[in-house]
């Protein structure tokens, strides 16, 4: 083979190789809406300004905090969410619009099959009373075909998230199981 097709190879291999790792990642998007009735600042406080906090009231998360040289609130903030012994999660945030969305990537996990995942949070005030809250999760696991099966799984924890904060929004009672929850919240 000549020096010039080695080099006519190796350039297609270096380009074919550049434009596949500029190539988007196709990833499955869920999203569910809850309305909580406390105001929308009320909801925003919770959800966003105390972001690292959710292990002391979610059931799902055993325990989280904030990363150290990290913000605590709005672009930039991390979180370790400690799921059980076997898993976390660490997410931060990449995106927020005060009062009204914020979007979180995890970007460090253990003991899970995540490629990629983005959850992006809109809080819409309804009235003075009542806000809805939209979860919009964009995920891909690794390898990608359990993306397609894992997308109930990932509806179903997605829903008991929220149900989750709903109830704790609501009443202040922290760390309810999921069962309850679900039969509480069963119209939801």
């Amino acid at each position: 083979m000549t020096q010039s097709k080695l080099i006519t190879i190796a350039f297609t291999l270096l380009i074919t190789s550049m434009n596949a790792q500029t190539k988007p990642l196709k990833m499955k998007t869920i999203n569910y809406q809850i309305k909580i009735n406390k105001s929308s600042e009320e909801v925003w406080n919770v959800l966003a300004k105390n972001y690292a906090t959710v292990g002391t009231y979610h059931n799902g998360i055993q325990s989280s905090f904030q990363i150290t040289d990290t913000p605590d609130q709005g672009i930039g903030a991390a979180r370790h969410c400690t799921i059980n012994n076997r898993m976390y999660i660490k997410e931060k945030i990449i995106d927020w619009q005060e009062g009204n969305s914020f979007s979180y990537e995890a970007y460090d996990w253990k003991g899970m099959p995540l490629k990629k995942s983005i959850n992006t949070i809109h809080i819409t005030r309804i009235d003075d009373t009542t806000t809805l809250v939209e979860s919009i999760l964009q995920f891909r696991m690794k390898p990608n075909f359990l993306s397609g099966i894992m997308k109930g799984k990932m509806k179903k924890s997605l829903r008991e998230s929220l149900l989750g904060h709903k109830h704790y929004i609501e009443t202040g009672e922290k760390n309810v199981d999921a069962k309850t929850l679900q039969k509480k919240y069963k119209n939801f």
